[in-house]
């Protein structure tokens, strides 16, 4: 199944999306409980049957657990001996089907699972079965605990950079484990979702990821990760691949869901041997391409024509934006435009064409990453705009130029005409007077064009900044606040007393409140829980937001638990070099410390932002058999490691430096391992080599 949707993200986020939403819990209130259909069952085969541990992970073979499918009705056992039948239209039907008509039948046999899946698709093998066993387990967790995580099951995120036609739009892939991916663009400041295509892999695409996924370790490199599980690292090559392999799917779903024509209107020009005609009905135009280019929708209303792939801007491109000229005169258009791109110093060249018999201004050697020329015009109350980019050097690279230019509008031709509906206006909002007349952000707080985080971010007013008020709206819940052009409209700050309170005017005596920003001088505009797919649960935070400018950096980050809240906290720093005075995005990904916890619900909070989480069952590893010993301390006599388990493998959480002592607590079953007490003075669980040539028993202190 292919989609596209347009939505923003709700503040604060989350994620995912269309797989990369935010990780919260969610009831599955819209699964409907059935009576268990025992004959139907028993007198049709399941299309799967799966069976392991309690707790994923767990190297428990009893197998107790289980997951059956017939019929659309899904049937759950706990090792507990409770069982759920349950209807899978609501929330999981359309997936159990597209799986179903999708893979092979097969049996695939761990030394602590079971699955058999009657599907009725041809695509096989290893890969295949991993995948469906991806499902197969999420499904079991979600539906016997009642919980849903929206994106534990992201095994890659990948930031595939900035489409330079569009300001401030950029390229983001999210891969589920079951082989489902997400095509999107997001805000580069901010990351809110925009629009999104989706689709499933192809077998060589499933079986590269399988690779990643079980053979390799996990990666992070810079924004992007793979949640791979196997022990060996990625290599340079590898990453390189992967960079490559996350484009290349990412523009596959996304030409492959742009809708494309079944035949060619009369108005529009005949290709040639060398060209292939291009035809958006829904904006109401043609043109002719070159044979060798591919056309790229990148959002509703713009395409892409590039050569091979959206990654390359060497070769002559464009954009074509489609919208509403809302009533402005060209002449308003094209000012608006020069002022918005050119820069001081910059020759602009402007000038007057027709396109397609419509009067049209052509801006010529704007300024950005390249040179580039626009071409804006008025069609029916519709505004169109092209962008050429790269102009080239005087010589072959501006003749090539100059030809695609110049064959792109040549063959350009509108389609029947159509008027777009009117936007419709907002709701007026009732504003009550008050006698607030300022209030100051505790936090960094977003002003929004109504009382309510669905509408528009339209500015913001930065931690220990004043606003002034000229209103209270009905349910005490926002302030209206004068907008960031210093006029009286539908500018709305949160009232909530945790986030904003009323203060004096500024120049004034300032309130006792002291302003809370827990993240330095960086902006953080969302906050994203990510559960890996592990026991013990591993699970990160991903903060998305920007720096005041280029230089500035995150200095250093911690967490504080209180009660079921992690509460993060950064210091950032500027570094010495100049750099451009600009706001800059950011992605952080810290690692939470929810080792231990017990099942139960959290959240992760940063300034403002909110994101849930839950754990289906305690976090805590099944400890290792250790035996009492009569030793009860040992002496490193080289500087050694002390692990969280038995296991030169295992995670290292500190060491004993040669010559000091260790208290013993235990031994483990084989003798190679000694348990001593933590770093932390805790007698939880960790281990040094007893390998007598690295620790001896030594006496007391």
């Amino acid at each position: 199944m292919k989609y596209k949707r347009e939505f923003k993200r709700l503040f604060p986020l989350l994620l995912l999306i269309s797989g990369v939403l935010a990780a919260c819990a969610l009831p599955l209130a819209q699964l409907q409980r059935v009576e268990p259909s025992a004959a139907t069952l028993s007198t049709v085969q399941p299309s799967l049957i799966w069976q392991g541990p309690a707790e994923m992970g767990s190297p428990d073979p009893s197998q107790c657990a289980s997951l059956q499918i017939n019929n659309n009705q899904a049937v759950v056992e706990t090792c507990e001996g409770s069982t759920q039948t349950l209807a899978l239209e609501a929330r999981y039907g359309q997936e159990w089907a597209e799986i179903e008509q999708r893979f092979a039948p097969f049996v695939h046999e761990t030394p602590t699972e079971r699955l058999v899946f009657n599907g009725s698709g041809s695509i096989s093998g290893p890969a295949a079965e991993r995948a469906v066993l991806a499902w197969a387990r999420a499904r079991y967790a979600e539906i016997s605990s009642g919980r849903v995580s929206a994106a534990a099951h992201t095994v890659v995120s990948w930031h595939l950079g900035q489409i330079m036609e569009r300001k401030n739009t950029c390229r983001h892939l999210t891969v589920l484990a079951w082989g489902y991916a997400t095509a999107e663009t997001i805000m580069c400041e901010g990351q809110d979702l925009m629009e999104s295509a989706g689709g499933w892999l192809e077998p060589a695409e499933l079986a590269q990821l399988d690779q990643w996924l079980y053979e390799r370790a996990a990666l992070y490199e810079d924004n992007n990760y793979i949640a791979g599980t196997g022990a060996q690292p990625m290599s340079e090559a590898e990453v390189a691949a992967a960079e490559q392999w996350a484009m290349a799917l990412w523009e596959r779903l996304w030409v492959a869901d742009t809708p494309q024509p079944t035949t060619q209107p009369a108005a529009c020009p005949v290709p040639s041997p060398s060209t292939q005609l291009f035809v958006n009905e829904a904006h109401g135009y043609c043109l002719l391409y070159p044979v060798d280019y591919t056309a790229v929708q990148t959002s509703p209303n713009e395409v892409n024509l590039v050569r091979g792939s959206v990654m390359n801007h060497v070769d002559p491109r464009v954009s074509i934006t489609v919208g509403d000229a809302s009533g402005r005169t060209l002449t308003q258009l094209a000012d608006q435009l020069e002022a918005e791109y050119a820069l001081p110093g910059v020759s602009v060249e402007r000038g007057t064409i027709t396109v397609a018999g419509v009067e049209a201004v052509l801006l010529d050697n704007l300024p950005g990453q390249d040179l580039n020329r626009r071409v804006v015009l008025i069609h029916n109350g519709r505004l169109y705009i092209f962008f050429f980019t790269p102009l080239g050097e005087p010589g072959p690279a501006r003749a090539q130029m100059e030809s695609f230019y110049q064959q792109t509008l040549d063959s350009f031709r509108f389609l029947e005409e159509t008027v777009p509906a009117p936007t419709p206006n907002p709701a007026e909002v009732a504003v009550l007077p008050t006698d607030v007349q300022y209030i100051m952000a505790l936090v960094n707080v977003n002003i929004r064009s109504g009382p309510g985080t669905n509408y528009e971010i339209i500015g913001r007013i930065f931690a220990g900044q004043t606003a002034q008020v000229t209103g209270v709206t009905a349910g005490g819940g926002w302030w209206r606040v004068i907008c960031p052009d210093d006029t009286v409209g539908n500018c709305f700050a949160t009232a909530d007393p945790t986030l904003t309170q009323p203060a004096t005017a500024p120049g004034n005596t300032p309130p006792t409140t002291e302003p809370i920003q827990e993240t330095g001088t960086a902006v953080v505009e969302s906050l994203e829980v990510q559960l890996l797919e592990s026991f013990p649960v591993q699970g990160n935070a991903i903060l998305r937001g920007y720096y005041p400018d280029a230089c500035t950096v995150i200095d250093s980050y911690d967490q504080v638990m209180a009660g079921p809240t992690i509460r993060l906290r950064m210091t950032t720093r500027r570094t010495a070099e100049q750099c451009a005075q600009v706001i800059t995005p950011f992605e952080q990904i810290v690692p939470l410390n929810i080792m231990g916890l017990p099942a139960g619900n959290y959240d992760v909070r940063v300034n403002e932002l909110v994101a849930p989480f839950s754990l289906a069952v305690d976090n805590v590893p099944s400890l290792p058999a250790t035996l009492a010993t009569d030793v009860e301390y040992v002496m490193a006599l080289a500087d050694v490691n002390i692990y969280a388990r038995p296991g030169i493998d295992e995670p290292a959480i500190g060491s004993v430096a040669a010559g000091m002592i260790a208290r013993v607590t235990g031994i483990s079953e084989d003798g190679a391992w000694w348990r001593v007490i933590c770093p932390d003075d805790t007698d939880s669980g960790c281990w040094v080599l007893a390998d007598p040539a690295l620790t001896q028993p030594t006496t007391p202190p």
